[in-house]
């Protein structure tokens, strides 16, 4: 029988704050005392970037969200 049990390794967290020029992005990972925050220019050699500083923790990655209506924060 095949064995069903699958150790996941804990997610890099990441939450994003997103703007029309700049993304602020808020980076903690699990072996790591301090997070990290990275500015992001909204064009796509600044995303590869991101993608490439995230692939380089070797985890899988939970983003964080949160909604903002009429001046309201929602988290979601």
């Amino acid at each position: 029988m095949t064995d069903n049990n699958i150790t996941a390794s804990a997610p890099v967290l990441e939450a994003i704050d997103i703007s029309k020029e700049r993304h602020e992005v808020l980076i903690e990972a699990p072996d790591r005392i301090r997070g990290r925050r990275v500015s992001v220019l909204n064009n796509l050699d600044e995303f590869d970037r991101l993608i490439s500083l995230l692939r380089s923790y070797q985890r899988p990655v939970r983003v964080g969200r949160c909604h903002v209506v009429r001046g309201l924060t929602v988290d979601g």
